[in-house]
């Protein structure tokens, strides 16, 4: 589902996925993918979610917004690789990523 909306809705700048406990590393990268224009994303408690997901983040270089709390399967090395053109980020929540150290 996450893929068909991002197909279609290629101007979402808000986005709000939080406890969509089915969103997969693959809707990450589709909605990364059709929607570069993403300022804020909220995947809080969407816990299949991975690295891949937050290397997919790495091409929303207007993000100012990312909730990933409670994503326990997302690791320091995703967090570095997926924010890395990201010079704008304003607000970052990793509560609950008990992967993420401080080399992040």
């Amino acid at each position: 589902l996450v893929c068909a909306f991002a197909e279609q809705c290629p101007l979402l700048t808000h986005v709000d996925l939080a406890c969509c406990v089915e969103v997969s590393d693959k809707g990450v990268v589709s909605l990364c993918k059709h929607c570069p224009g993403i300022a804020s994303l909220n995947l809080e408690g969407c816990v299949q979610l991975t690295d891949r997901a937050m290397q997919a983040m790495a091409t929303l270089t207007g993000l100012q917004c990312l909730n990933v709390s409670h994503c326990s399967r997302i690791t320091s090395a995703g967090i570095k690789e997926g924010l890395r053109f990201v010079a704008g980020l304003q607000d970052l929540n990793l509560d609950g990523c008990n992967e993420v150290d401080d080399s992040a």
